[in-house]
C-alpha cells in the first residue's frame, strides 16, 4: 500500500513554501508580512534546531544531483542512517505542529499552495524517511531517488538563487531593476540581492560577500589618506577615519537591517570619492 505523502509534515518543504512566501512579500513590498516571515525562520529553523538538521538532511539529497550511481546509493543510505541516529521523531512532530500552528495564525493557509520547484523529489524524500514504509514501497522510491541524483546537473540549477520558480525569479529581477534602475552601484544591487534572498543558505552568501565588502571598503579608505586634497580637508578627514571604525567594527557583528544600510552608504561614499 503506498504511503500518502503529507506535505505538511514535510520541513523541505515548509521551509522553502516560506521562500517563496518571503520572495512575494518582498516583491509586493509588504514588509509586514515580510517581517513575519523572517521571525518565523529564524525562530524554527535557527541553527542546530530539530527543524534545522532535518532540512539539511533533506538538502544533503535534493540539491545533489550528478553523481554516479555508487554514490548515490552511498549517500542515500548514509542521510537515512544520519537521520534515524540523530532526528528525534518525537520532538520533530512537535516543532513542525508548532511551525503549521504558527504559519495558519500569522500568516495564511494559502502559504501551503505555493508553487516549490523540485516539490517531487521532496516529497519522495519524505516518504523515503518514513520509518513504517512497506519494503517494496521503500525500493521503488529509492530507485526514484537514484534516477533524480544520477541525472546531470543541469546549468539552471547551477544558477538558482532561490527555490522558486523562474516566473517568480524574473518578476522579482524585474522590479528590482525598475525600482533602482541606475540609481544604485553594481556592488549595491549585489548586496542587496544577497541580503534579499540571504536565507536560501542561512545567510552565508551574504555573509561572505558582506565580509568581502568590508575589506574592500577598509583598503579603499587608507588609500583615501594618500590623496592630498583630502588630507588637506580635516572634516574629510575625521569622516573618512570614522567609516573606517565603522567597518572594522561591522566584521565581528551580526548582520542586521542598519548594519546593510550603513554599508550601503559607505559603497556610495568610495565611489564619490574616487570619482
Amino acid at each position: 500500500m503506498k504511503t500518502k505523502h503529507n506535505k505538511k509534515r514535510n520541513t523541505a518543504f515548509l521551509y522553502e513554501t516560506l521562500m517563496v512566501e518571503l520572495t512575494k512579500s518582498t516583491l509586493s513590498e509588504n514588509n509586514e508580512t515580510k517581517e513575519t516571515i523572517i521571525e518565523i525562520l529564524s525562530t524554527h529553523f535557527r541553527n542546530e534546531s530539530v527543524l534545522s538538521q532535518d532540512l539539511n538532511m533533506y538538502r544533503s539529497l535534493y540539491e545533489t544531483q550528478g553523481v554516479d550511481p555508487r554514490t548515490a546509493e552511498k549517500l542515500i543510505a548514509e542521510v537515512r542512517y544520519s537521520r534515524d541516529r540523530n532526528i528525534d521523531n518525537k520532538e520533530l512532530f512537535n516543532e513542525q505542529t508548532a511551525l503549521i500552528n504558527m504559519i495558519n495564525k500569522r500568516l495564511t493557509k494559502q502559504v501551503y499552495s505555493n508553487f516549490v520547484p523540485g516539490y517531487k523529489t521532496m516529497a519522495t524524500i519524505s516518504q523515503l524517511f518514513n520509518q513504517n514504509i512497506m519494503p517494496k514501497h521503500r525500493v521503488l522510491l529509492e530507485k526514484e531517488l537514484m534516477e533524480f541524483l544520477t541525472q546531470e546537473e543541469t546549468k539552471e540549477n547551477n544558477k538558482k538563487l532561490m527555490q522558486i520558480d523562474n516566473l517568480v525569479y524574473k518578476t522579482f529581477a524585474t522590479k528590482f531593476n525598475e525600482k533602482y534602475g541606475d540609481s544604485l552601484l553594481s556592488e549595491q544591487k549585489d548586496l542587496l540581492s544577497k541580503y534579499i534572498m540571504s536565507f536560501e543558505d542561512n545567510g552565508v552568501s551574504l555573509k561572505m560577500t558582506i565580509a568581502d565588502e568590508l575589506n574592500r571598503i577598509g583598503a579603499q579608505l587608507r588609500e583615501v589618506y594618500e590623496n592630498t586634497e583630502i588630507l588637506s580637508d580635516e572634516d574629510m578627514v575625521l569622516a573618512t577615519k570614522k567609516v573606517e571604525k565603522m567597518a572594522e567594527k561591522f566584521k565581528s557583528e551580526p548582520v542586521n537591517e542598519s548594519m546593510l544600510k550603513n554599508i550601503l552608504k559607505m559603497q556610495k561614499l568610495i565611489h564619490e570619492i574616487r570619482e
